[in-house]
C-alpha cells in the first residue's frame, strides 16, 4: 500500500493542497516521485495507493492501472494504515510512502523478505542507518537481535536536538524511521483495537460502509470523519512493547525529500553545487536550490540559498532553514467562501487565474460590467449557469463568457474542481462584480 497524500507544506510553493508532493517531478527529468516509487516496487506486484479524495482525478489520470483507496477527507497515517489493514483483510501489507527518494531499490526489496517471519507476529518498520545528525527525522532504538538483520524495537525518540542527535549518531545503536511498515494486517489490528479499540471499530465502519467501484474503494464520508487521530506511529507504533515491534535497520541510499534541503542532498547538481530545476537563469550561485515552475527567475550571486517560484507564491530563503517552511504563512490561493484563485498573468487588456471551486459549492450569480471571461475546466466537472443555459463541462471543455451575461460557476462533484479563466476587457478588478444572488451573503442587491 502506498500512502500519496498530504500537503507538503515544507516544499511550498511548488507543492500545494491540490497539487501534492508525490505528483511534482523534483528529482528525475519528466518522472513524479509516486512514479519513481511504482517502478522501484515493479518487482514486488502492483501496489493499491491510498488517497484523498482531492487528489483522485489527478492520480485516475496518472496512472490509470493502479487501484485506489479513497479518503473522503485527511485523518492522519493512523487511519489511513488502518483502513488498508481491514481493506487487506489476511494479507501481510508493505506500506510505504509515495515521496521517499531510495537509491537501491533492490536493498530494499530484499530487507522487507528479512522482516517477512517477523510480521506475522510483530509489527516491522524500516529503520535508515544514520550517515549525520539529523533533526528532522524521527530515531528509533535498537533493541535484541531476533534473526539476521532483524532487532526488537526498543523505544521511539521523536526529532531530536542537534546535540542529542549527535551523542544518537555517535552511539550507534540508533536507526531514522523511514515510515514504511510490514504486517499481517489481521494481527496489527488486533495490536490496534488494544490501544486505540475505538479508532479501530470507526475504521472498520467507514471500510464496510465504503463504496467499491472497479478498482477502486472510497471510504464513507460519514464514518471516516469521525476518525481522529495522530500519526500511526504515535497513535499505534509507540505503545506496543518490543514483543510487538521490530525493526529492520537498511542502507539503501534513503532520503523522504521532506524538505528544499532534502531536494538539494539528492537532486541533480550543476557543476557550482547547485539544483536547477524549471525556468530559472542563474550566474554565480553556489551549493543553492533554484526552482520555478511559475515566472521566469534569474538569480546571482547567491550561495546555499533557496529560490522556489510557482504561480502561488515565491519563496527566498537561506538553505538551512529549510525545516522552518512549514510554520511560515503560505499565501496560496486567494480565499473565498466557495475556494479560491491564484493569478497566473497579467498584462493591458487581459489576466489569466486559476479557480479551484470546492465540492458542493458554488460562486455567486453575477455579471460584469467590463469584462468577459472563458473558462476551460482542468479537473473535476463544472455546471456553468450561462443567461438562461445551464452547461455541464468536463475537462477539457471550455465556455465564453460574453460581458454583461449573467452567469455562475458550480462544483456539482465530490472533486476539487479547477478552471482556467482568461479575463479580457478595458477593467479586470474585482469590484467589477455585480452579484444578484449569493449562497454566502455576498449580495447587497438580493431580495
Amino acid at each position: 500500500m502506498v500512502l500519496c497524500g498530504g500537503s507538503g507544506s515544507r516544499l511550498w510553493p511548488l507543492s500545494q493542497t491540490y497539487r501534492p508532493k508525490p505528483l511534482l517531478p523534483l528529482v528525475l527529468p519528466n518522472q513524479t516521485l509516486l512514479g519513481e516509487t511504482l517502478e522501484r516496487l515493479e518487482p514486488v506486484g502492483l501496489p493499491w495507493l491510498v488517497a484523498g479524495r482531492v487528489h483522485r482525478e489527478q492520480l485516475r489520470a496518472a496512472h490509470p492501472e493502479v487501484p485506489l483507496l479513497v479518503e473522503p477527507s485527511p485523518r492522519g497515517t493512523a487511519a489511513a494504515i488502518l483502513a488498508a489493514a481491514v481493506w487487506a483483510g489476511e494479507r501481510v501489507l508493505w506500506v510505504c510512502p509515495a515521496d521517499h527518494v531510495v537509491g537501491d531499490g533492490a536493498g530494499l526489496v530484499r530487507a522487507v523478505q528479512l522482516g517477512l517471519t517477523a510480521a506475522q507476529h510483530r509489527v516491522v518498520v524500516f529503520g535508515i542507518r544514520p550517515d549525520r545528525p539529523a533533526t528532522g527525522f524521527g530515531w528509533i532504538a535498537l533493541g535484541q537481535r531476533l534473526h539476521e538483520g532483524v532487532h526488537a524495537l526498543r523505544r521511539f525518540e521523536e526529532k531530536p536536538s542537534r546535540d542529542r542527535a549527535e551523542a544518537l549518531l555517535d552511539g550507534g545503536e540508533h536507526v531514522w524511521n523511514a515510515g514504511m511498515f510490514l504486517f499481517y494486517a489481521p494481527r496489527l489490528l488486533e495490536l490496534a483495537e488494544r490501544v486505540v479499540p475505538e479508532l479501530v471499530a470507526t475504521v472498520r465502519e467507514a471500510v464496510e460502509r465504503g463504496t467499491e467501484s472497479g478498482r477502486e474503494l472510497r471510504l464513507d464520508a460519514e464514518a471516516f470523519a469521525r476518525c481522529h487521530a495522530p500519526s500511526f506511529d504515535v497513535a499505534i507504533m509507540e505503545r506496543l512493547g518490543p514483543d510487538e515491534a521490530a525493526v529492520v535497520p537498511v542502507d539503501v541510499g534513503w532520503d523522504d525529500l521532506g524538505s528544499w534541503d532534502a531536494l538539494h542532498r539528492v537532486g541533480n547538481h550543476d557543476a557550482a553545487g547547485n539544483v536547477v530545476l524549471g525556468r530559472v537563469t542563474q550566474r554565480g550561485c553556489r551549493d543553492s536550490v533554484l526552482v520555478s515552475d511559475g515566472p521566469p527567475v534569474t538569480v546571482a550571486g547567491l550561495e546555499e540559498v533557496v529560490v522556489a517560484a510557482s504561480p502561488e507564491g515565491v519563496l527566498v530563503m537561506p538553505r538551512a532553514w529549510s525545516e522552518a517552511v512549514r510554520d511560515l504563512e503560505h499565501p496560496g490561493l486567494e480565499r473565498r467562501p466557495w475556494g479560491g484563485f491564484a493569478r497566473l498573468d497579467r498584462g493591458p487588456g487581459y489576466q489569466v487565474k486559476r479557480l479551484v471551486v470546492d465540492p458542493g459549492q458554488r460562486t455567486s450569480l453575477q455579471f460584469h460590467h467590463h469584462r468577459a471571461e472563458r473558462w476551460t475546466v482542468v479537473s473535476g466537472t463544472a455546471q456553468v449557469h450561462l443567461d438562461d443555459t445551464v452547461l455541464t463541462l468536463a475537462p477539457g471543455d471550455h465556455v465564453v463568457v460574453p460581458r454583461g451575461a449573467v452567469h455562475r460557476l458550480a462544483n456539482p462533484g465530490d472533486e476539487p474542481l479547477v478552471v482556467l479563466e482568461l479575463q479580457t476587457g478595458s477593467y479586470l478588478e474585482e469590484d467589477d462584480i455585480v452579484r444578484l444572488t449569493d449562497d454566502y451573503g455576498r449580495a447587497p442587491t438580493e431580495t
